[in-house]
C-alpha cells in the first residue's frame, strides 16, 4: 500500500477547487440577481415603471419625472467626486504614523456638511416628484407608502 504524502494531498486539493467553487465572473441581467439601488425597484423593476404602473402616471408626468432623475443625476456625479476626496484623506489620516485628532475631527465635520447636502437634495427630489403627483395620486402614493412601511415593520421582529 502506497503511503499518501502531504504533497500529494496538496496538489489533489489545490487541482479540484477551481472546478467546486466555479464562479460565473459576468454581470447580472436586469431583473435577475442584484441590481442598482438608484435606477431599480422591487424586483428588477425599474422605479419609474412601478412608479407610473402603481400611480397610472400619464406620459407628462413620466417625462417631468425622467427630467428631475436626471438633474438629481448629475448632482449626485459631482457630490461624489467630492466624496472620493473625502475617503483619500481619510485613509491618509488612519494610516499616518501618528493620529491627528483635531485633522480628523476638522475633516468629519466638513464631509458632514456635504452629507447633510446630499440628503437635502434627495428631499427636494421626492417633494419635486411628490408634486408632480395629482391629489388623487398623492393620496395613493401615501397608502402605499404606509403598507410598505407595515410590511418592513413586521419583518424587523423575524430574529427574536
Amino acid at each position: 500500500m502506497k503511503h499518501i504524502t502531504v504533497k500529494t494531498v496538496f496538489m489533489v486539493v489545490s487541482l479540484s477547487l477551481p472546478t467546486a467553487f466555479n464562479v460565473n465572473a459576468l454581470p447580472f441581467e436586469q431583473g435577475k440577481g442584484m441590481h442598482h439601488k438608484e435606477q431599480c425597484g422591487h424586483k428588477g423593476m425599474p422605479k419609474l415603471a412601478k412608479m407610473a404602473k402603481m400611480l397610472n402616471l400619464d406620459s407628462e408626468q413620466k417625462e417631468q419625472i425622467k427630467a428631475i432623475y436626471r438633474q438629481a443625476k448629475s448632482d449626485k456625479q459631482q457630490n461624489r467626486s467630492e466624496n472620493r476626496g473625502y475617503r483619500q484623506k481619510l485613509k491618509a489620516l488612519i494610516h499616518s504614523n501618528s493620529f491627528n485628532e483635531q485633522a480628523f475631527l476638522t475633516l468629519y465635520n466638513s464631509n458632514y456638511q456635504h452629507m447633510a447636502d446630499a440628503a437635502l437634495q434627495r428631499a427636494k427630489v421626492k417633494n419635486a416628484i411628490y408634486n408632480i403627483l395629482t391629489s388623487e395620486q398623492q393620496e395613493k402614493f401615501k397608502k402605499l407608502k404606509a403598507k410598505r412601511k407595515g410590511k418592513r415593520n413586521r419583518n424587523d421582529g423575524v430574529s427574536e
